[in-house]
């Protein structure tokens, strides 16, 4: 049977290793701030490589969550737009508004459909008190690539884990990603979560009440 304690240890070490790979980063970071700048966004932001690598091991126990960021970190997602350039596919727009390019970045932040999800999680957020009415969810933090400095920001990092793998299975499956089916999905892997450590339940009391709705 899988030790997953094990398993975890062995590859947050492979991760770390991964972490200090100037030469990985430095593709990434090209790619990041490129689709940025092409969207006007926050171009030149800093992002703590090191941090963003080893965030997935401070907020769940899940191998599945981790290893899906490990391949969202390293490019390893094979959206419409990578699959149309290997002529797997024949067109590169996006599974979900149908109308721009399938890259990482607007699969996961920049597509009309996803941009409402997002809206309404921040909503949520907001309206539990986990956040200030004054938050912004930016790009960084809503693709991991730094922590939440808000108070809540286990739960908050947690969260959008959870979206970022639901907005990929809904890519997957080629169905939209709706609130509703979320949180349903942020319950699943809460009770998941709390197998391992009881002591999240205390931490997620504050946002029990939607998972109930």
């Amino acid at each position: 049977m899988l030790d997953i304690a094990s398993f975890n240890k062995a590859l947050k070490i492979v991760w770390i290793k991964k972490c200090l790979d100037k030469e990985g980063h430095s593709k990434w970071k090209i790619f990041f701030d490129l689709k940025l700048q092409q969207k006007g966004g926050a171009e030149g932001a800093h992002i703590d490589w090191k941090e963003a690598y080893l965030l997935p091991f401070e907020i769940t126990k899940s191998t599945k969550l981790i290893e899906f960021q490990f391949k969202l970190l390293h490019k390893r997602l094979s959206t419409n737009s990578y699959l149309y350039k290997i002529k797997i596919k024949n067109i590169e727009s996006c599974t979900f508004c149908k109308t721009q390019k399938e890259d990482i970045i607007h699969l996961f932040w920049y597509c009309d459909r996803v941009a409402s999800l997002w809206n309404r999680i921040e909503i949520m957020i907001k309206q539990q008190n986990i956040v200030s009415n004054n938050f912004n969810l930016d790009i960084v933090t809503a693709l991991g690539l730094k922590k939440s400095i808000s108070k809540g920001k286990f739960i908050l990092s947690f969260c959008f884990l959870v979206a970022r793998y639901y907005i990929w299975r809904c890519r997957v499956n080629e169905t939209m990603p709706t609130f509703k089916t979320f949180l349903c999905q942020l319950e699943r892997f809460y009770q998941l979560e709390c197998c391992e450590n009881t002591s999240l339940k205390k931490d997620f009391e504050i946002i029990l009440p939607f998972l109930n709705q």
